[in-house]
């Protein structure tokens, strides 16, 4: 994955205040990110001035429609019974992958994960236990792939991998 150079320039760093209304302290390049990488052009983690921590993700835009369906969704399922689906913030706007100079972003809360080994982990077995575990946490009335009706190509694997441990 190729490096973050937008966290390290001011203009950058005031758009992100202005989206998000989150003043950045400082880039935390020694925190190592869980999850794929290869989902991100590039991404990297930032500590506000209140000392949270946010994962900032630079997209390919050609994802852009399956990345905004997918925060729709993951929004869809916190909002309707599972609150382990950790949401991607929304921009002032209320959007929630805003554009800078032809890029778009994502910022969400950092969550501390698993490191996995690549590219062993494909291959594991623990990946797909996830989902039926997630899964069994929605509530008995309400079917959990019910939003994958409402949301068109949505990946349904993404259910289980943006959810958060109990």
């Amino acid at each position: 994955m190729a490096s973050f150079p937008d966290l390290m320039h001011r203009p950058f760093i005031l758009w992100v205040k202005e989206q998000w209304n989150i003043d950045i302290d400082r880039v935390r390049s020694e925190i190592r990110i869980p999850g794929s990488p290869e989902r991100a052009i590039s991404r990297g983690v930032v500590q506000d001035c209140q000392d949270r921590l946010f994962l900032v993700e630079k997209l390919d835009n050609r994802k852009f429609l399956t990345q905004e369906r997918i925060a729709r969704a993951v929004e869809y399922l916190s909002l309707h019974g599972l609150p382990q689906a950790i949401t991607y913030m929304k921009s002032v706007q209320g959007n929630f992958l805003p554009f800078f100079s032809g890029s778009c972003f994502r910022l969400s809360r950092f969550i501390e994960g698993t490191p996995l080994r690549r590219p062993d982990y494909l291959a594991s077995a623990a990946m797909g236990k996830t989902r039926p575990v997630s899964l069994n946490r929605w509530p008995k009335h309400q079917p959990a792939w019910s939003c994958i009706s409402l949301f068109p190509g949505f990946p349904s694997k993404s259910i289980s991998m943006t959810c958060s441990k109990p």
